[in-house]
């Protein structure tokens, strides 16, 4: 049964009445959640739906939690408190996932939460490198700053997948078209040659032969190769939501050549990029390791920015910690070392961001220029593959015939 939204009344534990929107899936269920988040429901009623019938998409996109990020960081830098902020974005989004979101964050703020708790807790599910900004920001009483630089770094992540995704659309194209094409001539035209394996024998090539018989296999058992690609993948997806195996997968790619350094330089700008914030807002470099160390997506990375909090704690210097896990390149420990002598550390790994993104982002165009003729040679070779098959056969039948 699909989720309601609903529209209460309700009290919180100083008596502040205060109303909003929840969805549920009854008005018992929603009546519970409202208790558990510490409030005591006056009135719970189906939310009234716009004109046309129907509310608005429920679904969260990246470019709604992008503009919730972007809204309360413009009130925040213009001097609005957050209690007021909230609940104008609230009305101003009404009936929409986001007004449900900004009514979850000011009902945290009401029931005692800091910003950065209500904010973890909803639905929103912002990045961690993001969150940890945020935090940090609040912490230091630069709460608008904090997002603000949160929002560049969601703009830029949302930019380089736009560009990946955009780059990769030609591509997908060729490929698509080049497997159906293939899987067509496997599935209709071989068939129709098969009288060639009974009537050529040992004088049809071999390579004719497998095709000639893959296609025959094709043809008369499609739903079960079909029932086969789709269990294969299922399997695969099932597989890659064990965190084993996905630190395995992840392991992997980090030892292929190119792709590996690719990763990594990914990553290590993430992890500067979220270090650099926090130490800009004062927060002690201990904890801004342990923070920044969550903005990273890989296990075995952050196992091994886990030891380099360990050595450092130890006495050891960042730089030196950092190269002893093999994480930088001697580029960005030139760099390090120098931000650590002069006490500008925050400022050096801003500039290794910099570079780091540049650097990846220069390697995935690498990336895409290779994959599109890749694809071209590869469906193309593999089309010509089956011709060839085919008419070697003919060719070998009517050889057979004039003998």
């Amino acid at each position: 049964m699909p989720a309601e939204l609903f529209h209460y009344e309700a009290t919180n534990a100083q008596g502040v009445g205060m109303e909003g929107h929840i969805e549920a899936d009854s008005e018992s269920a929603a009546y519970r959640a409202l208790q558990a988040q510490g409030l005591l429901p006056l009135t719970i009623a189906p939310a009234r739906q716009p004109r046309g019938g129907r509310l608005r998409s429920r679904r969260l996109t990246g470019a709604m939690r992008k503009q919730a990020v972007e809204e309360m960081a413009t009130l925040l830098a213009s001097g609005v408190p957050l209690s007021e902020a909230l609940p104008s974005l609230r009305k101003g989004h009404a009936n929409t996932p986001l007004g449900t979101v900004f009514d979850e964050l000011h009902a945290g703020l009401r029931g005692g939460d800091s910003f950065s708790e209500s904010l973890e807790r909803s639905r929103l599910s912002l990045p961690p490198d993001v969150l940890q900004m945020i935090r940090a920001g609040e912490a230091a009483g630069d709460l608008g700053g904090a997002m603000r630089t949160a929002l560049d770094r969601m703009e830029y992540v949302a930019s380089s997948q736009r560009e990946l995704r955009n780059a990769l659309i030609y591509p997908a194209i060729l490929v698509i078209a080049g497997l159906a094409a293939i899987v067509l001539i496997f599935a209709i035209v071989v068939p129709r040659f098969q009288r060639l394996l009974s009537k050529g024998g040992d004088s049809v090539p071999w390579i004719s032969r497998v095709v000639l018989h893959i296609g025959m296999f094709l043809h008369d058992h499609w739903l079960l190769v079909l029932a086969g690609v789709a269990g294969v993948a299922g399997v695969c997806w099932a597989l890659l939501q064990q965190p084993q195996v996905r630190r395995t997968a992840e392991d992997t790619l980090l030892r292929l050549p190119g792709i590996g350094s690719w990763l990594l330089q990914a990553e290590m700008g993430r992890w500067t990029h979220s270090l650099g914030a926090l130490l800009s807002s004062k927060v002690p470099l201990a904890r801004a390791l342990a923070l920044s160390a969550e903005a990273v997506t890989i296990a075995s990375l952050r196992r091994r920015l886990t030891t380099v909090q360990a050595n450092i704690r130890a006495g050891e210097r960042l730089t030196d910690a950092l190269e002893r896990q093999h994480l930088i390149d001697p580029m960005g420990a030139n760099l390090l070392r120098v931000g650590e002598q002069s006490g500008r550390l925050a400022e050096v790994l801003a500039s290794l961001t910099r570079v780091y993104n540049t650097s990846a982002t220069q390697r995935m165009k690498r990336f895409l220029l290779l994959l599109e003729p890749a694809a071209i040679l590869f469906i193309g070779a593999s089309i010509g593959l089956l011709m060839v098959a085919i008419m070697l056969a003919v060719t070998s039948l009517n050889n057979a015939v004039l003998q």
